[in-house]
């Protein structure tokens, strides 16, 4: 999700001409968007219950707080 970010926020900044820091705003809710729909994906599929799915949504989640603190505190 870090790399995610990372690309995101450099594409961002390439195309738009936004700051570095506007920029890996923008980025970091795009990734965070992704999020979702992994989420909605699990759920669709019924999945969400099994063993795979859990430790998705725990890997998921685990990177929402890592992508929170790295927004936090640049």
């Amino acid at each position: 999700m870090c790399a995610t970010l990372a690309v995101v926020a450099y594409t961002v900044m390439a195309v738009t001409g936004l700051s570095g820091p506007a920029s890996i705003v923008l980025g970091g809710g795009l990734a965070l968007s992704s999020t979702a729909v992994a989420m909605q994906v699990l759920q669709d599929r019924g999945e969400t219950g099994s063993r795979h799915g859990r430790a998705t949504f725990a890997v998921l989640l685990f990177q929402v707080g890592l992508i929170h603190l790295l927004l936090c505190f640049p």
